[in-house]
Formats: C-alpha cells, sequence, structure tokens
C-alpha cells in the first residue's frame, strides 16, 4: 500500500515519503472496514478499541488526533482510499467534510476508470489482440528507433519473417478456435527465443516479424532462427490435441540489404517464400539473386 498523495496545511510535515510499500496486513483492523464499510470516521484516535491497536499506533506517531477515510471503488473493485487527518483536536467531523470527501472519492474512481480505459485503447491501438504482440504500428515505430540506435552504435541490425507451415491445415480441420490458440502458444515461444530488447510482430494471420536489435554479426541471426525453427518444430498440445507444425523464416540485414523498414521487411518476406520452398522448417537470408 502506498501514499501516493498529500496535501499539508502550513506548518505541518509531510509523511508521504514515510508510508510507501506498507504491507496491508499490518492494518487488520482498518482494511477490512474501509473495503466492505466504505468509510471509517474515528472522531478521538486515543478511544481505538484495543484490536485497532496497529493503526492507534501508526495514527499517533503521525499525532492524528482525528480521521476520516473513504473508500474509492471502480464499479465494484477497491482501489484505494482518501481521508482527512486533524493533528489538533480530536472531534467528530462534520456531515459537509463527509460529503465533500464523499465527492472526491467518486470524482478520483471515475478519472481512474477513464484513464484505465485510455491506457487499453492505446494499448489496443498498437497491440495484437489475439497475441498481445506489437502490431504493424508499433512495429513500424520499434524498428524506427532500432534502426537509428542501431546506426549511432554502428552495428547491425536483422528483420526476420516467420510464416507457420501447415497452419492452414490446422485451422481448416481442428477450427479456428484452436489456430487462435496455436498462434498465441506461437507467440509465447518466440518470446522465449529473443531478447527484451528484440521485437516481435504479429503483423496477422500466421506471419511473425522480429527485429533483432544491434547483433554483431549475420550470424547471430542465424543463431537465432535455427533456434527458432526447432523450438517451434515441437510439438504443441493444444486442448488435447497434439499438433505439429513448423516455421519458415526470411531474414534480411541492415545495413547490407537495406537502410529502411519497408525495404528490409520486403526483403525478408522475399527470402522466407525462399524458405518455403526449399522444404519449410529452415530460414534464408535474403541475397540480390532472390529479386
Amino acid at each position: 500500500m502506498d501514499n501516493t498523495h498529500e496535501w499539508c496545511n502550513k506548518g505541518v510535515s509531510p509523511e508521504i515519503k514515510n508510508l510507501q510499500n506498507l504491507p496491508t496486513p499490518v492494518f487488520p483492523w482498518f482494511m477490512p472496514r474501509i473495503q466492505t464499510e466504505k468509510i471509517v470516521h474515528i472522531a478521538d484516535v486515543s478511544q481505538m478499541p484495543a484490536e485497532a491497536s496497529a493503526e492507534k499506533t501508526e495514527l499517533e506517531r503521525q499525532q492524528i488526533k482525528a480521521i476520516l477515510i473513504l473508500a474509492i471503488y471502480t464499479d465494484k473493485e477497491f482501489i484505494g482510499f482518501v481521508g482527512f487527518d486533524n493533528i489538533t483536536a480530536a472531534v467528530p467531523w462534520r456531515e459537509e467534510n463527509i460529503t465533500l470527501l464523499n465527492i472526491t472519492a467518486e470524482i478520483l474512481g471515475n478519472a481512474f476508470v477513464r484513464k484505465q480505459n485510455e491506457e487499453l485503447i492505446k494499448h489496443l491501438a498498437y497491440h495484437d489482440a489475439l497475441t498481445n504482440l506489437p502490431n504493424r504500428n508499433l512495429l513500424q515505430d520499434r524498428l524506427q528507433i532500432a534502426l537509428a540506435i542501431t546506426k549511432r552504435h554502428k552495428r547491425t541490425l536483422a528483420v526476420m519473417m516467420l510464416d507457420l507451415d501447415n497452419f492452414k491445415t490446422v485451422n481448416d480441420t481442428l477450427g479456428h478456435q484452436i489456430g487462435d490458440l496455436l498462434l498465441k502458444a506461437t507467440a509465447e515461444r518466440l518470446v522465449k527465443c529473443t531478447r527484451e530488447d528484440d521485437t516481435i510482430s504479429r503483423i496477422g494471420g500466421d506471419e511473425f516479424i522480429i527485429v533483432l536489435q544491434e547483433i554483431a554479426q549475420p550470424q547471430d541471426a542465424a543463431i537465432v532462427a535455427h533456434k527458432i525453427c526447432n523450438v517451434i518444430f515441437q510439438p504443441f498440445w493444444i486442448e488435447s490435441h497434439k499438433i505439429h507444425v513448423s516455421a519458415s523464416i526470411g531474414i534480411s540485414i541492415y545495413p547490407q540489404d537495406a537502410t529502411v523498414p519497408e525495404q528490409l521487411i520486403k526483403m525478408a518476406d522475399t527470402a522466407m517464400y525462399q524458405s518455403k520452398k526449399q522444404g519449410k522448417n529452415t530460414y534464408q537470408f535474403y541475397t540480390a539473386k532472390l529479386s
């Protein structure tokens, strides 16, 4: 539990730094009440019950004499609380104080929901809804940034185009639901094959693009591609179905093949189709002969 904001009257020492990373079990009396009753109104901290000894000790440490707290909810989910502290006198809180704090709690709850929705919309605009991987829009941004970093550091970058072999057969025989689960499982395996700074994007259907940022040499991309082929070739168990697929991968290299995102992707795509012609479950680097 963290205190995220604090407003103090002139001359009152702030406590926000002392109220971070507090484990909620430390306050066994307070937490159940604020979540169920939605309000904790204490007119005199010194008169708190024995079972609230932990809470009383903390409030007295802050020299709080009276406290009023209201829960903040989003729909039915408890997300926090807002309150008033009185450090000058132990007096009951007036009805207008409770009304004001209740309005504040509702405003904060609604604002939190709105912020969550905005973040969700933004996330969906840049991520594939099925696999939660970056989509084509985010891929373009990531690739531009990766190219700039790679150029500045005078390194190499690889773009891989990956297509699942025999995916259509899975969809046709087992249905699209199983096919979708297979794509999600494939995405999870791809993430485990790459570094945190690399980008894996699903651009549609059973096609994925992988950007390997700042590699030392093209052979590094070959090592990753070989690993991916081996990992994808291992059987998938999807709802009691044992499914065998493989991956065909095309690779383009910056700066030797191209220096702009569109060309690198196009060349990787061309090389990927060559991989399929070679018998699938393999990878192919782009060469000028493929154009």
